[in-house]
């Protein structure tokens, strides 16, 4: 088998279900398999998933186990040459798996391999290539040096700042959010480091395929949508608690004969849970409000799904006005035809600031371009065909991050 591909669900469903719409069309004509395991999610997962997606194979935890010990889990059922761990808040592209195949063919030393990262306003995220947590990256990071000069090898050196956004490149360090790496590869290192609940396993792994001979590349040719971190409260104090302690285990671990090394890194991780305890005292996640502006909202779609993506938003919390619809198709007596190609300057000086997605009709590669090139002026949303749901980004958030989102179901 080519390829196997892991998937961990804790409490994004509906994110989980786009997902795996994508998943599916991108392994057309690849031998693979697909496995999802679940941290015991509360959200009514189980009953969601019953009975659809036949093809991929479901395993349901009693307990969080963590995001490593969950991908851990699949180890020695996995049969694929390459194995993808792949978070449940994104969206790939239908030739993605294929082009990443590819090139692991073509590059025999490569272990691992990770992709360009777009969030869903279209932001390019910097962690889809990092560099290693050394002590003085790690202190840049987060005494905020780094948000301050993003650009700089030296302090920004933790997001691989020397090395471009679109060139193929050797790095440290691969997002756990799209990992692909050589099963044989993953069997000899055991998997991730089940010591790490969350966090800092992607670079623990990443150190390992590395001390086993192989290189890390970042391959940008390949874009996706990552939703980025659906699934954690960013602002509480348990994601505090398991991102620091993670970073503290990962520095006693790779750092231990060298003491003043992880005495500089524990005084960084404390002086960031400090900055963070404050700088939460002074602000607030946004959330959908239902007194809001309605979205003003073009659909790109033909009629069939269309109308399925009305039934769901008429449902949203959020408000939406749709302005009206962009068809797809060839037909040309349908008046709502525009060409992709000239999809950008038609919405030029229109008021629309969303667009939402019919995937099927269009390619998820398609709708990846339209969001580059259409840039962070919109909101984006997305619908597979026949699913139960619609999902992205209904605000900014802060930072960059997604923090609001729609998940309705008919």
């Amino acid at each position: 088998m080519q390829l196997s591909v892991v998937i961990v669900n804790y409490k994004v469903k509906y994110f989980l279900e786009q997902s795996l719409y994508a998943v599916l069309r991108a392994t057309e004509g690849i031998d693979a398999e697909v496995f999802v395991v679940d941290n015991a999610s509360n959200d009514g997962s189980a009953t969601f998933f019953k009975d659809r997606f036949p093809a991929v194979r479901f395993l349901w935890n009693k307990k969080n186990a963590g995001f490593a010990k969950a991908n851990n889990q699949v180890l020695h059922l996995l049969t694929g040459k390459i194995t993808l761990f792949l978070n449940p808040d994104t969206i790939v592209g239908e030739d993605s798996f294929i082009r990443c195949l590819e090139f692991f063919e073509s590059h025999s030393d490569c272990g691992a391999l990770g992709v360009k990262m777009i969030d869903g306003s279209g932001n390019f995220l910097k962690e889809s290539k990092r560099g290693d947590p050394t002590p003085a990256s790690s202190f840049y990071k987060i005494s905020g040096l780094t948000a301050i000069f993003p650009t700089s090898p030296v302090f920004a050196a933790y997001y691989a700042a020397h090395l471009e956004e679109n060139a193929t490149s050797a790095v440290e360090v691969l997002p756990g959010a799209y990992f692909m790496v050589r099963t044989a590869i993953l069997k000899q290192t055991g998997g991730f480091d089940e010591r790490f609940f969350m966090y800092a396993e992607d670079i623990d792994l990443s150190l390992q395929i590395r001390q086993a001979g192989y290189r890390n590349y970042y391959f940008p040719e390949v874009e996706i949508i990552h939703f980025k971190g659906e699934s954690t409260q960013k602002k509480s104090r348990h994601y505090h608690q398991q991102f620091y302690g993670a970073m503290r285990l990962f520095a006693q671990k790779h750092y231990a004969t060298k003491p003043l090394s992880v005495f500089l890194m524990s005084l960084a991780i404390r002086g960031a849970q400090f900055l963070n305890y404050f700088g939460n005292l002074f602000s607030s996640v946004p959330i959908i409000d239902k007194k809001k502006s309605p979205l003003q909202t073009i659909i790109i779609g033909n009629s069939h799904v269309f109308n399925e993506v009305l039934q769901l938003i008429k449902l949203a919390a959020q408000p939406f006005q749709v302005m009206g619809r962009v068809s797809i198709n060839t037909d040309e007596d349908d008046p709502a035809i525009v060409d992709l190609e000239n999809l950008i300057p038609w919405l030029a000086g229109k008021p629309v600031n969303c667009i939402v997605f019919c995937l099927g009709d269009l390619s998820y590669r398609a709708a990846i371009s339209i969001m580059k090139y259409a840039g962070t002026h919109y909101s984006y949303f997305f619908h597979a065909a026949g699913s139960h749901s619609i999902v992205g980004s209904a605000d900014k958030g802060v930072n960059g991050m997604q923090v609001a989102k729609q998940e309705v179901n008919l």
